[in-house]
This record gives structure tokens, C-alpha cells and sequence, in this order.
């Protein structure tokens, strides 16, 4: 069979880490496990941040095994914003607008990665614009971005959900802390500013254009 069973596509603006953990969960098998027989116990793919390192072996398997366009594919990426809100994209250092995690070990350290308790009751998947400096609100709720479990303090770990759980069968959902298994739907939010809410609107319009006022995205926020 070229392409599996079970093959969910992308849904609307989510980042490739977390498509890949939906379609893990799809076939009701632990992520790590997931991994290894598809790409190798030694291709550690969450050693490092995929979704700032493009990986073509990771978006060709992608491509064949759901039966997804690799235009499709590559857009989960955040190489995607090449062009449009930077010159150029850099896999290994710190790049303009876009949130640092600081991966090591498989774990987290720093707090890019933000969520809106709101869209994940919603519909659980990361959104590829929680990984941008210029996103600090939620567009659709009019709230402020959340970028750690109000509980514990830690970064989301979206990944690691199911690790070190023996009763695993097939969660539905990585909707809970990692570390202390507090519901982040369930997470506190307050209301965002409505100026900035306008000023965010139209930075995210101008990413998706490709140009703001008469600018070139690249040009437009670098002098922003």
C-alpha cells in the first residue's frame, strides 16, 4: 500500500509538529513509536525544532503516505514565510518574527510556542501563526496568547503527551500538560487590546498578500 490507512490533511494553517502528532494519534499509535517505523529509530525527529528546519524526506514521506499535495505539505512549514515576512529563512539560528523553543533533549526550554485555550476547545492542532513574535492575541477570540500551562509554568509540549503513559490507546486529543495533566481548554484568558487586535489583523493579512501598503513583506517588517 503506498499511502496509509488513515492519511488526515492539514487543517487550516496548522504547523507540521502537529500535524504530524494528529496523524500519529489517527492510527492510534504513540508518537515516538509512530516515528521510528516510518522514518528510523535514528532520525530523532523531535530533537530538533521540524518545524523550523525543513526536512525534504519528512515532507516527501508526508506527501506520498496521506495523498497530500507537497505544495500543501511545504506550507506547514515555516519556511512558508520566506518572502512574505522575511528575505531569508535560517534553520539553525535565531530569525526574525519567529518565537524560539529552544529544543534539547526532546524537551522545551524556551516559550515560543503559544496557544489559544479557546481555538483548542475549538479544534485541537497548532496553529503556525502561535509561532510568530508579531502574534500576542487571538484574532478569533479577541484574547491574549497564552505560552505556558497556567498550572506548572512549563512551555506546551505538544509532542509528549502520550510519553511515559503505559494505558495509552490511542488518545484523541493532546489537549493536557505533559508534565502536571492540566486541560489547556480549560486555561484562563484575558481580553486583548482592540488596537493591537487591528494592527494584528493587518500584519497577518499583509504575511498572507505579501505586501502591506505598498511593501514588500520582507521590506514592510523589517523596518517595523
Amino acid at each position: 500500500m503506498s499511502h496509509w490507512p488513515i492519511h488526515p490533511k492539514p487543517k487550516e494553517d496548522e504547523v507540521l509538529s502537529s500535524w504530524i502528532v494528529r496523524i500519529a494519534l489517527a492510527h492510534g499509535i504513540k508518537l515516538q513509536c509512530f516515528c521510528s517505523s516510518v522514518w528510523g529509530r535514528n532520525a530523532n525527529i523531535w530533537t530538533r525544532d521540524i518545524d523550523k528546519l525543513p526536512e525534504q524526506q519528512i515532507f516527501n514521506t508526508l506527501s506520498e503516505k496521506t495523498l497530500t499535495p507537497m505544495e500543501t505539505v511545504q506550507n506547514t512549514h515555516l519556511s512558508a514565510y520566506t518572502g512574505k515576512l522575511y528575505r531569508q529563512h535560517n534553520c539553525y539560528g535565531n530569525q526574525n518574527w519567529l518565537l524560539p523553543i529552544r529544543v534539547y533533549h526532546r524537551m522545551r526550554r524556551a516559550y515560543g510556542q503559544q496557544f489559544c485555550p479557546h481555538c483548542l476547545e475549538e479544534s485541537v492542532y497548532l496553529r503556525k501563526r502561535w509561532l510568530l513574535a508579531l502574534v500576542t492575541c487571538c484574532e478569533v477570540h479577541g484574547t491574549q496568547m497564552l505560552d505556558r500551562c497556567p498550572e506548572c509554568q512549563l512551555p506546551l509540549h505538544f509532542h509528549r503527551d502520550d510519553m511515559g503513559d503505559r494505558n495509552f490507546l490511542g488518545k484523541q486529543s493532546p489537549s493536557q500538560c505533559f508534565n502536571c495533566l492540566f486541560d489547556l481548554r480549560k486555561a484562563p484568558t484575558m481580553a486583548a487590546d482592540t488596537t493591537l487586535l487591528a494592527h494584528q489583523k493587518q500584519w497577518l493579512e499583509g504575511v498572507s498578500r505579501g505586501y502591506i501598503n505598498d511593501l514588500q513583506g520582507p521590506d514592510y517588517f523589517d523596518v517595523l
